[in-house]
């Protein structure tokens, strides 16, 4: 029996609730498979207590999703000492195998999108670039969205002083109070945004709905686990596209990964999952 520890970051992002989902299938269908499940809610001593938890049971594997970054090394350190295997899902931990989206092709698909968007329906006319982010982002994020962010300046030729930032705490809710804060200026022209999830996402378009704002803005998100149900359900807003992250296939990715590290075979450090973009009016054509 491979007896496999998760401490999973949140069941309050949709990301992180699909990928959970996604590894309990994939496990339950595994032969010989055994998962211990924790949540740690981004608290710190809490992704402590699990490493402790996990090794005191002995486990085979360590799975984390931490977003504590002081401390990753730490973690690395002590399953190196208890010569556990650690991988780290989305969010790198020092000493560990990595199993998550390539977020420097995320970074580009994002910027593609609102660009192919803005010469397309604006003729290339945008006044203002919002991007939405959340100040606990581990590096990796936080440089994807600054990749996403250069690249579409340079696309459009923005100057720094057309570009804002909203901290929204990857939530809907505080995405939707911090927007309706700052779009109540009623900026003139039209606004881009790249979000950092779909979660923030949505919260940008219920600002944007408070204040009457129609096509002068278009969003794009980023993990597609509520973009679908959005161009369905409201296909009029303005979300014109999302990147997907496929998080409905990290189970399987990561049971074949363990299955390669138990069985004692090569395996790569690095793990990409290759993201892809959905754009609102080709889903919408697929769907019929």
């Amino acid at each position: 029996m491979v007896k496999i520890g998760f401490s999973n970051l949140s069941e309050d992002l949709s990301i992180t609730s699909v990928i959970r989902q996604s590894v309990e299938e994939a496990i339950a269908n595994t032969e010989d498979f055994e998962l211990i499940l924790r949540t740690n809610d981004m608290n710190a001593d809490k992704v402590m207590q699990h490493a402790h938890e996990f090794t005191e049971l002995k486990v085979d594997i360590v799975v984390i999703i931490n977003t504590v970054e002081r401390m990753s090394t730490n973690l690395g350190l002590h399953f190196k000492f208890n010569k556990i295997p650690l991988i780290a899902i989305e969010v790198p931990i020092p000493m560990s195998i990595y199993l998550g989206i390539n977020n420097k092709r995320a970074g580009e698909l994002a910027a593609q999108v609102l660009t192919h968007y803005v010469n397309n329906t604006w003729a290339g006319d945008m006044s203002k670039l919002l991007i939405v982010t959340d100040h606990r982002h581990i590096t990796n994020v936080q440089d994807r969205l600054k990749l996403a962010m250069e690249i579409t300046k340079e696309n459009l030729q923005l100057s720094t002083d057309q570009i804002l930032f909203i901290d929204a705490l990857s939530s809907r809710e505080t995405a939707f109070k911090n927007a309706k804060e700052l779009l109540q200026n009623k900026f003139s022209g039209n606004i881009g945004v790249i979000c950092d999830n779909d979660d923030t996402a949505l919260g940008i378009l219920d600002a944007a709905k408070y204040h009457g704002i129609g096509k002068e803005i278009a969003v794009v998100g980023q993990n597609n686990t509520l973009a679908a149900t959005e161009f369905e359900q409201n296909p009029e807003a303005q979300l014109i596209g999302t990147i997907d992250f496929h998080p409905h296939t990290y189970g399987n990715h990561l049971v074949e990964l363990i299955k390669t590290i138990v069985n004692d075979e090569p395996y790569e450090m690095q793990n990409h999952i290759e993201p892809s973009t959905i754009y609102k009016d080709k889903y919408i054509e697929q769907l019929g």
